[in-house]
């Protein structure tokens, strides 16, 4: 049977049909994402290392949060990154609060927040993640 022959016999159901498939192939094909995502609420306290509420993991593993010292974090992930390659992003307070994160080696990254304390003066300091949210992105 010839194309045109094919194309004669089809009727509207199969066509439709037909086409359902080609779009479902196409969004299949292009539904992936580009980028690892975490994306979550974090939380401190005191000297305590922050606490996650995971919204979405899709980095292969869990990420480790640890205490450095007053306002200074370090989350240990489970995939190898470069300071090309990755992108944080966090939310923000009603409080005057500044966070500063990003690339600390090939396996980690760094979270600090500073609080304003005496005028100008900025200080790290703790209490001051309350379900923040955070996004890292790592290119694939």
């Amino acid at each position: 049977m010839t194309i045109l022959e094919e194309i004669e016999n089809l009727t509207w159901y199969n066509l439709v049909n037909k086409l359902k498939s080609v779009l479902k192939r196409l969004l299949n094909n292009n539904s992936e994402s580009p980028y690892y995502t975490y994306h979550s609420l974090l939380s401190q306290s005191n000297e305590d290392a922050p606490t996650d509420i995971i919204l979405e993991n899709t980095l292969g593993g869990n990420v480790v949060w640890s205490y450095d010292q007053d306002g200074q974090y370090f989350a240990e992930l489970p995939i190898t990154i470069t300071e090309d390659n990755i992108s944080v992003i966090l939310g923000n307070q009603s409080v005057p609060v500044i966070y500063n994160a990003g690339y600390n080696s090939s396996t980690s990254i760094y979270l600090q927040t500073y609080v304003n304390t005496e005028g100008a003066t900025w200080t790290l300091t703790n209490n001051f993640l309350s379900k923040t949210p955070i996004e890292i992105k790592i290119k694939k």
